[in-house]
């Protein structure tokens, strides 16, 4: 009997204003045109690859691949395992005969972006490949950011899904003492309800991100009401909550961040592939993250 394979797939919200499905798939090609290495983490580098087309039933989507490389040193030296010594010439220059276009330690993940969602669905672990959201979030908004990129489309927003569970955990500490919301403008696809009021204030104050904090005594502590229930709900997909106060005399504290969507699957790697159940889980739930 086969063993079936598992992977994570993570999701991104990427915003612009104004916005369109086209505007995004330009987005995307021109981001890609710009051929530009940004930091993951470290000496690690994140890369864009080419993007294509992809039907996903009654939706389009895009196909495209995350490299990320180590990017070493094209002056210091390398060391001689064998001999426990450094490769120089004999002017004592470090010797490198390696092309500057081949980057070591590739790994890849494969994404697919609905621009009609604008929302990106990547693997964040399969076999031994991790890749973290909250690195590749910020390495995509480094990218997104560029100044050429800017002139053209404005400030883009990236920001890891977060679960749901986040909040209610938040809403059920016994005394919270301190609470703060971060949100960035959302487009208006993507909110209902109370939600729908925030963003049109924010709109009205002509406000592209905002930061609420709230400050509570350990008596009593905070007692969120629906706008600001509504404000941490938008920040799921647009900002993000953090969260302190206590359970008795324990000190608790919960936020946004740690707590990333992560859509775990399985698949028989004989009658299916990694790539095949990416489709599946982008078509199967996009709709769950258009106006949560």
């Amino acid at each position: 009997m086969v063993r079936e394979k598992k992977l994570t797939v993570c999701v991104i919200n990427i915003t612009t204003h104004p916005h369109s499905p086209e505007g995004y798939i330009s987005l995307f090609h021109d981001a890609f045109n710009l051929r530009k290495p940004v930091k993951y983490r470290g000496d690690q580098y994140l890369i864009l690859g080419k993007i294509n087309e992809l039907p996903l039933g009654s939706a389009v989507g895009y196909h495209g691949v995350l490299f990320r490389y180590v990017n070493i040193s094209s002056t210091d030296a390398w060391l001689n395992t064998a001999k426990l010594e450094p490769v120089i010439s004999e002017d004592g220059e470090p010797v490198v005969d390696i092309p500057s276009d081949m980057k070591p330690n590739c790994k890849m993940s494969s994404f697919i972006f609905i621009p009609s969602g604008h929302r990106m669905f990547f693997v964040s672990q399969h076999d031994n490949v991790n890749f973290s959201s909250a690195f590749t979030a910020k390495a995509l908004s480094i990218l997104f950011n560029s100044n050429e990129l800017v002139e053209k489309y404005g400030e883009v927003s990236v920001t890891v899904e977060s679960t749901d569970e986040t909040i209610t955990q938040i809403l059920e500490i016994p005394s919270l003492t301190r609470l703060v919301i971060g949100i960035t403008l959302p487009n208006d696809d993507d909110v209902s309800g109370e939600m729908k009021n925030a963003l049109e204030r924010m709109k009205a104050q002509k406000v592209k991100r905002q930061r609420h904090e709230l400050a509570g005594r350990k008596e009593d502590g905070i007692l969120p009401d629906d706008q600001t229930i509504a404000l941490m709900s938008l920040a799921r997909s647009n900002g993000y909550v953090q969260a302190d106060g206590y359970d008795g005399k324990r000190k608790v504290s919960e936020k946004t961040s740690s707590h990333p969507v992560e859509i775990r699957e399985s698949y028989d790697p004989i009658n299916s592939s990694p790539w095949i159940r990416l489709q599946q889980i982008a078509r199967d739930n996009i709709q769950k993250f258009i106006r949560r």
